[in-house]
């Protein structure tokens, strides 16, 4: 037997109930005919596996799945969070935002973008708790409509009152039921989801590739209209969606990511905030070139897919090698990126966004889809050694000493 069989040897008598293995040992087709039934008999999904599972039995750990290829039904190592529960739908009729943690704008400013609009400043972190008190924290030098001693109440799954000292009292409603942001009705203040209870909504168990961290990893760059810090995300997992096969770019489950920042768009009327960067994407407004690497070596998977210019002037390169296994990215432009092409509307994605937090708005996907990088196996990769777009900037810096190719080739 090859590597892979002698490795999941033990795996499949765990997975198939032989009968006689006696029999069947005595056929010198045992290890393939047992190999093929195995194959066939694993999970497709995380889901799939734990369903399979006692309770006692869920852990997070690695597992062996099953994906279809060309060539059949193909095993392949992925790290399942299987303790993970489905929660059920959540909507606004019974949204509770205890634990969840949101960012409180009082007041709106023209500077900082490309126009003249006034977009909103955060004045504000604001946590609700479970004794329906709320912990809210300044931010420094901001103008706050400060609420000192809150407590909170939501009421009839459309809206919530803070209640502050001095009788003061902000009412905020969700708009048009989005549970990421609230908006107060006169317009002088709004809420935005930033992180906690309220996003792991449907949080289910996930399957994840192992990927080299050091050279997986996506950047925003600070200029422009980026203001703040240079955001470097690295993952050392990516949740790789089945059956389609393709990686969720907007899952940070395993991801170390460093320096926050926002973007001032729509000539100056909105403002989002990042805490993170989105794999394999290389983002930037009105500034210097970002860089995004894909590297999935160690697995049996190369991309299925390009990538190209998205927004505003937008300007893109990126060099596909190691038989499609390395992705070097560069890209920037007008609230642009250099961006993984969608495999079903076959466009670059479009990863900018309106007012709120992009760590929670990149979960609701573009135009009603997820961002994804479309996945294959290595033998049915479609580009082994491709580029596309011009080279700008200094990258040998970025990819080299990650033994990523990153100069053109020629088609």
């Amino acid at each position: 037997m090859d590597r892979l069989n002698s490795d999941v040897w033990g795996v499949m008598l765990n997975f198939l109930d032989y009968g006689d293995l006696s029999r069947l040992a005595q056929t010198h087709l045992f290890a393939a005919t047992a190999y093929k039934e195995w194959k066939e008999v694993l999970p497709a999904s995380a889901g799939e596996l734990c369903s399979r599972l006692a309770s006692d039995q869920r852990v997070d750990a690695n597992y062996y799945l099953r994906v279809d290829s060309n060539s059949g039904p193909q095993p392949f190592l992925a790290f399942v969070t299987a303790s993970k529960v489905q929660s059920q739908d959540t909507d606004t009729e019974d949204f509770d935002p205890t634990g969840s943690t949101w960012t409180l704008c009082g007041s709106k400013s023209n500077r900082g973008g490309a126009g003249s609009g006034y977009h909103w400043m955060p004045s504000a972190r604001v946590k609700f708790l479970e004794d329906a008190s709320a912990e809210v924290t300044p931010y420094p030098g901001a103008d706050a409509m400060l609420f000192t001693d809150c407590t909170w109440d939501f009421s009839l799954g459309r809206g919530l009152r803070l209640h502050g000292s001095e009788h003061r009292t902000k009412v905020f409603e969700f708009d048009d039921k989005n549970l990421l942001r609230m908006l107060a009705p006169d317009g002088s203040s709004a809420l935005f989801l930033e992180e906690g209870a309220a996003s792991a909504a449907n949080e289910a168990p996930g399957a994840y590739l192992n990927v080299r961290e050091a050279s997986n990893f996506s950047t925003l760059a600070s200029g422009g209209t980026v203001h703040g810090d240079t955001i470097k995300t690295t993952f050392s997992k990516v949740r790789v969606l089945l059956p389609s096969l393709e990686i969720l770019c907007s899952d940070w489950s395993y991801a170390t990511p460093t320096g926050t920042s926002y973007i001032v768009g729509s000539n100056g009327s909105t403002r989002t905030d990042y805490t993170c960067s989105l794999y394999g994407f290389a983002q930037g407004s009105c500034g210097p070139d970002a860089h995004a690497c894909v590297d999935l070596r160690g697995t049996p998977f190369a991309v299925a897919t390009t990538w190209g210019p998205t927004g505003c002037s937008a300007q893109s390169y990126h060099r596909i090698a190691a038989g499609g296994q390395t992705v070097a990215v560069a890209g920037t432009g007008g609230q642009g990126a250099a961006a993984p092409v969608h495999p079903e509307t076959g466009k670059p994605q479009y990863p900018c966004l309106g007012d709120g937090v992009a760590k929670m708005l990149w979960t609701q996907g573009s135009e009603g889809k997820d961002f994804v990088v479309k996945l294959c196996f290595v033998e049915d990769a479609p580009a082994k050694d491709t580029s596309d777009g011009y080279t700008y900037g200094d990258v040998r810096g970025v990819f080299e000493p990650l033994n990523i190719a990153y100069n053109p080739v020629r088609n």
